[in-house]
Parts: structure tokens; sequence; C-alpha cells
């Protein structure tokens, strides 16, 4: 499979993670268990990382060619690699092992790891 398909996969499951945050933000919103201190740093951190997903998703789906073959690109998906494994040792130290969410945080990873390698080799002048 080409690089561009995988990467437009993985981007709109990333759109759909994106989607699932804005749900959690509902969700905590109208959570009657949690203090309205504690809602607050959560949804704090629920927009952050809603944010930060949208960027991801819309770079997958939108600037493929510049994520696939330049320097900038590939560095952008070994860091969204790096941050798929950091989700998922955060949540394993916070929350135990949930092997769907655990895998499926790693398989991103793997996938964008591999995204981070160039494709054509570019000789030294």
């Amino acid at each position: 499979m080409k690089k561009e398909k995988i990467l437009t996969i993985v981007g709109v499951i990333l759109a759909l993670f994106v989607i699932f945050h804005i749900g959690i933000a509902y969700n905590i919103a109208i959570s009657s268990v949690l203090t309205p201190e504690i809602k607050n740093s959560i949804q704090i951190f629920n927009a952050a990382v809603t944010f930060t997903l949208a960027f991801f998703a819309y770079v997958s789906l939108f600037k493929r060619d510049e994520m696939l073959n330049s320097k900038l690109g590939r560095f952008t998906s070994g860091f969204i690699a790096v941050f798929f494994v950091q989700r998922a040792i955060v949540d394993i130290a916070l929350n135990g092992f949930n092997p769907f969410l655990i895998s499926t945080l790693l398989i991103i990873s793997i996938i964008y790891f591999y995204l981070a390698i160039p494709s054509k080799r570019v000789e030294a002048i």
C-alpha cells in the first residue's frame, strides 16, 4: 500500500479521535461526580489533546506530500509516533492495561514511525 493512502487512512482515524474527544468534553461538562475544579482541569487537558489531534489529522489528510517528502514532514511523523507511544505509557500508568486502547495507540505509532522513513534515498553531494 502506498504511503499516501496509509496517511489518508490514519488521518481519518485521527479525525474520528477528534470527534471522540469533543464528545468527552460534553461528558465532562455534564458529569455530576466531578468537582468543578477537577472538571476545569480535565477540560483543559482534553482541549489540548483535541487540538493536537486535530493538527495531526489535518496534516495527515491535507499535507500528505509535505509529510512524506520533506524533512519537516518526516520529523512531524516521528513526533506524532512518539506522542502516541507517550500516550500509551501514560494511559497504562494511570488506568492500567487496556489491550484494545494500547494496541490502537501503538499501531498508530508504528504507522507514523514507518511514514517518517524517507521513501527515496538522497545522496549527499
